[in-house]
């Protein structure tokens, strides 16, 4: 009989990599269990086997050898077997994945189904569970170890799995004079324990499904059928796990609404995730050419000014051509994350935006209240679905670098930004020259502005009471506006202590961004 059963090493590479889902342990001992060893030529007894033969010492009695024909056996075997009520019965769909895997794991740790269930050899030293790597997990793999149980004992996982139905014979086995039979007719009973319990938990739907793929686990033995459990299991879990192409899409969209806040500020953590939902990508066979620009973007989303300003100098280069890798990003972010956190200085930085902001949320109500008639701002604003800061939702949150809204075409402009609520807004001007031109028009208007202050009020149109009445309408707006701009300069200055400059741009910028 040849070596390296399934289970077993094939002396291939001890160094092979692994993502550390799967199970590396050594294959247990085969200590003082006889002469065992000598079926494998000498070669240690393959990990599939070699649990199953078990130990006299068991806490659980689930975990020795069963053998049906014996008394005892028979009644765990029957029990592990026992159909489920109807009301416990499930149907098996997305809304049920959860309870699924619950069930097979309950079941699997109870009845001692973990050397068929947990175990299934991908490569050398590698091993993935069913229930926890299903995607990981291909038909193949799990085929293979079936083909150990039922078919050929010599099968590795470098062998080539059963397909055509010629191939899904049952090997004649004895048992009772044989040793490895033996330990093949104990893997048998744990398969077929596995196929009862789960025939016996599926609701009538969902049992008439699994059976239209009986193909993938049923071999033919002398007229009869055996059915193999482990691989029912994995079409049960692969069943219910999204398809490559939904999956792939989940976890891009998760990975570009990944921010910081979700994670309490920790770089670290964010960043972990951030490279696990990308590793998962890359192993369902998918890509995702946006990575380092979602990354910067969730990084970007910190609170702390002096961190985003490190990262968003990371950017500018990036943006003007040099080359950026994730694992590069990453560290460069870490390193002064590390530092900052090291310096005791990373959640002690607040910018003068976010305080402004703040700010802004405590004097909007005063302000609004400050102006009369029909341009009260509260009403007007949960009429119209407007953020606070009097923002429509849609400008502050990019689809496209264009957008027609009401017959008028916004861009994108990543230059307007506000800490904590907004990093670009959608503008009419462009992002380029447009932007530059509308930096100008802003300060020629804060200059118009602070020269017609002294003569804002008062003034009496030629057109009538209507006329009157609009330019009313707009001077109280801008007065109220003015005396809100004026009491957040005060306290800048004061209670931030920041230049009175300071001030005036930063209240500046937000009046203007809301117009």
């Amino acid at each position: 009989m040849a070596s390296g059963g399934f289970g077993g090493d094939d002396g291939g590479d001890d160094d092979d990599d692994d993502d550390g889902s799967g199970d590396e342990k050594d294959p247990p001992s085969d200590q003082g269990q006889g002469d065992n060893k000598s079926i494998f030529g000498g070669a240690p007894i393959p990990r599939l086997f070699s649990m199953i033969m078990g130990s006299e010492f068991q806490m659980n009695p689930f975990e020795a050898p069963i053998n049906p024909s014996k008394e005892r056996d028979r009644k765990l075997f029957l029990a592990a077997t026992k159909e489920r009520g109807d009301d416990q019965k499930i149907t098996v769909k997305q809304d049920t994945a959860k309870k699924l895997a619950e069930m097979l794991g309950h079941d699997s740790n109870r009845f001692g189904w973990a050397a068929l269930v947990h175990n299934i050899q991908v490569g050398p030293k590698k091993f993935l569970s069913i229930l926890r790597d299903t995607r990981k997990l291909k038909l193949q793999d799990v085929l293979l170890q079936a083909k150990c149980v039922w078919g050929d004992p010599r099968t590795t996982y470098a062998s080539t799995p059963p397909s055509e139905s010629e191939d899904f014979v049952v090997e004649q086995i004895d048992p009772s004079n044989n040793e490895l039979d033996k330990i093949i007719f104990y893997c048998r009973v744990r398969s077929k324990m596995i196929w009862e319990r789960i025939r016996g938990s599926l609701s009538t739907a969902s049992e008439q499904a699994l059976m239209s793929q009986k193909q993938h686990f049923q071999w033919s033995m002398n007229g009869s059928f055996e059915y193999d459990g482990p691989t029912a299991a994995f079409l049960l879990m692969e069943s219910v796990n999204p398809n490559t192409r939904v999956g792939v899409t989940s976890l891009k969209k998760k990975i570009r609404e990944t921010r910081l806040g979700g994670f309490n500020g920790n770089v670290r953590s964010m960043l972990n995730s951030i490279q696990s939902d990308y590793t998962e990508i890359l192993e369902f066979g998918g890509s995702h050419d946006n990575i380092v620009m979602d990354t910067f973007s969730a990084l970007l989303s910190s609170k702390n000014s002096v961190f985003r300003n490190f990262i968003q100098r990371k950017k500018d280069k990036w943006e003007l051509g040099v080359d950026v890798s994730l694992g590069e990003l990453k560290e460069y972010a870490l390193t002064k994350y590390n530092n900052m956190v090291e310096q005791k200085i990373w959640s002690s930085n607040n910018s003068a935006e976010s305080k402004l902001l703040a700010l802004l949320t405590n004097f909007e109500g005063k302000g609004a209240s400050s102006s009369s008639g029909p341009s009260g701002g509260s009403s007007k604003s949960a009429k119209s679905g407007k953020m606070k800061l009097n923002i429509d939702k849609w400008r502050m949150k990019k689809d496209g670098a264009t957008k027609s809204v009401e017959g008028k075409i916004y861009h994108w402009c990543p230059h307007h930004k506000l800490d904590g609520v907004f990093n670009g807004l959608y503008m009419t001007h462009d992002p380029g020259e447009g932007h530059q031109k509308w930096l100008e028009n802003k300060r020629k208007m804060k200059e118009k502005r602070s020269k017609n202050k002294s003569g804002s009020s008062g003034g009496t149109s030629s057109t009538g009471q209507n006329s009157s009445s609009s330019s009313s309408g707009t001077s109280s707006r801008s007065s109220g506006k003015m005396a809100l701009s004026d009491k957040l300069k005060t306290v800048l200055a004061t209670k931030l202590q920041i230049s009175e400059n300071e001030a005036q741009s930063l209240v500046g910028d937000v009046v203007q961004d809301l117009n």
